[in-house]
């Protein structure tokens, strides 16, 4: 998976995974491995509102039980 989308009645949220660090040799304190990516933020009729831009997280914060 690189990227998954959340999609809502007038818009969605994209989060893609960019880079992903050190994987498999060394893991985030957060859990997983430690990830650059890019969110994508559109809302509003006809996608009025949009934001894009960097983010870094682990995907120990994405894929929890």
């Amino acid at each position: 998976m690189d990227s998954f989308t959340i999609k809502g009645l007038n818009g969605f949220i994209t989060i893609a995974f960019k880079e992903v660090y050190d994987f498999p040799n060394k893991t985030s304190v957060l859990g997983g491995y430690e990830v650059k990516g890019n969110i994508e933020i559109q809302c509003g009729s006809r996608g009025r509102y949009n934001a894009n831009g960097e983010l870094y997280f682990s995907t120990g914060q994405i894929y929890t039980t």
